[in-house]
């Protein structure tokens, strides 16, 4: 999984998101936190960043819906703007031989 957060304290929203991720799928191997910058029209400021690997039984369905389930925890609202600023951003990369492309 792929994750950014570009509002708030996003150092502290994306050690939440893990943990949660973590707490529902099992241990969690997470890569160093890296800043970008973001790919908008929209004057905001960057994106802090990480990916996660983890090895679950769940479905890429189930795996989606943590992901999805943890976002609005954390207070992500889809208000329909594309590349607006967000409080966190979990994407699935892979899961077990399915892209998200194949998930939903």
């Amino acid at each position: 999984m792929a994750l950014g957060a570009n509002l708030g304290d996003a150092r502290a929203t994306l050690a939440a998101a893990l943990a949660r991720l973590a707490a529902r799928l099992g241990p969690l191997q997470v890569a160093p936190l890296y800043l970008t910058e973001p790919v908008s029209q929209i004057p905001q400021p960057e994106f802090l960043n990480t990916v996660a690997l983890g090895f679950s039984a769940a479905s890429a369905e189930e795996l989606l819906a943590a992901a999805l389930a943890v976002e609005t925890d954390l207070g992500r609202r889809r208000d329909g703007v594309r590349d607006a600023p967000r409080t966190i951003d979990i994407d699935l990369l892979f899961a077990g031989g399915e892209s998200p492309r194949q998930v939903g």
